[in-house]
């Protein structure tokens, strides 16, 4: 093993930890930067890099520069943050990217699946933003009670709502100067119903940000192993994302329960809470099944595409711009009958396997 991790996965040598260290630093640093001039996105995306980074230098067997690095990481983008008036929830917010790191490099260390690795990562970004929210709402004054925890979620919802309001009062008004007819209650009425509706699925939302920026980091770590010469390190080389049938018969039975609501809610005048239990199910299963349909239709190791890519990704590409939720929905079906094939396949073989031993009947 020792010789296979000096050698890299494919007869080369594998760089020294200190690159990865270094680029660790300032990852962290350029997303620290990134937060504070607001360039979300972007910050994200390198605190992705920076986490994917630590899990290579901790699977790298790098105490040393992991000890140095990690912490001098950690104080540097900590201090960017604080002395531009961001308040301790923040820096701990963008502390996950240790957290995450730390967790990806534990669940390669132990060969676990790459859907088994995601899921383990958003659990931790998850605890780490509670925290910071937490420590958002006690340093607000807030109060250990149900009342104070509502009203303290209903303030931040109001923040997003009353400028959306103004605007499309605004909005309103500019059109009725131009000879357009508005319906300014009405209006203002659609804006709300969907603020609301975004409220109640952001538990959904939210776990599935986090397993989408999860994915991308193991992405990276596949990408960063190979410019690195340390494939060795990754459980399998292709470690793919891979769910369990459990998973492919929550969302199914998700999507199947959702549709029946949403068919009875076109006669009602009110929304079920069913349905909205459901889509957030389907918002939290959906992820991983848009990345494999994804891979099923468009990949290399599909045979039936090679000829066709190119048109094929023209295709959904103009789908994605005219209908985005009408692709996705296809993608992750696709993706969700992919598996469940697979599934099937093995236990098949099992079940064959089990059947031809001595002494079975």
């Amino acid at each position: 093993m020792n010789n296979d991790m000096k050698n890299g996965g494919a007869g080369n040598r594998m760089v020294s930890p200190t690159v990865p260290g270094i680029l660790l630093l300032l990852f962290a640093i350029a997303a620290a930067l990134c937060f504070i001039t607001g360039l979300w996105l972007f910050g994200i995306i390198l605190m992705t890099m920076a986490s994917a980074m630590l899990a290579i230098i901790i699977c790298m067997g790098a105490s040393t520069v992991s000890c140095i690095v990690c912490p001098l990481s950690v104080v540097l983008s900590s201090g960017i943050l604080t002395v531009s008036g961001k308040g301790v929830e923040s820096v701990i917010a963008f502390c996950t990217f240790i957290a995450v790191g730390g967790i990806l490099a534990v669940c390669i260390i132990n060969k676990s699946g790459r859907t088994a690795a995601v899921v383990a990562m958003s659990a931790a970004a998850g605890l780490m933003l509670f925290i910071s929210v937490a420590v958002l709402y006690f340093r607000a004054g807030g109060e250990l009670s149900a009342d104070g925890i509502i009203a303290f979620f209903n303030s931040k919802a109001d923040a997003v709502r009353t400028p959306l309001l103004k605007y499309t009062e605004s909005l309103s008004e500019r059109l009725l100067a131009l000879g357009y007819q508005v319906e300014t209650d009405a209006l203002k009425e659609y804006v709300n119903t969907v603020i609301s509706s975004m409220i109640s699925l952001l538990p959904g939302l939210i776990i599935a940000a986090l397993e989408i920026t999860c994915w991308i980091t193991t992405c990276f770590v596949k990408l960063f192993a190979r410019k690195t010469h340390c494939e060795v390190i990754l459980p399998s080389p292709r470690w793919e994302l891979y769910p369990s049938m459990v998973t492919v018969i929550i969302y199914a039975a998700s999507c199947a329960i959702f549709a029946v609501c949403y068919i009875i809610a076109l006669f009602s005048s009110s929304g079920s809470v069913v349905g909205i239990v459901m889509y957030n199910l389907i918002l939290v299963t959906a992820p991983v099944f848009i990345a494999i349909g994804f891979s099923s239709a468009f990949g290399a190791k599909n045979p039936k595409m090679q000829n066709r890519k190119g048109m094929s990704a023209f295709i959904f590409v103009m789908l994605v711009l005219l209908a985005p939720q009408l692709a996705l929905t296809l993608l992750s079906i696709i993706g969700a009958v992919s598996v469940f094939v697979r599934r099937k396949a093995e236990s098949a073989d099992k079940d064959d396997d089990s059947s031809d031993r001595p002494g079975m009947m």
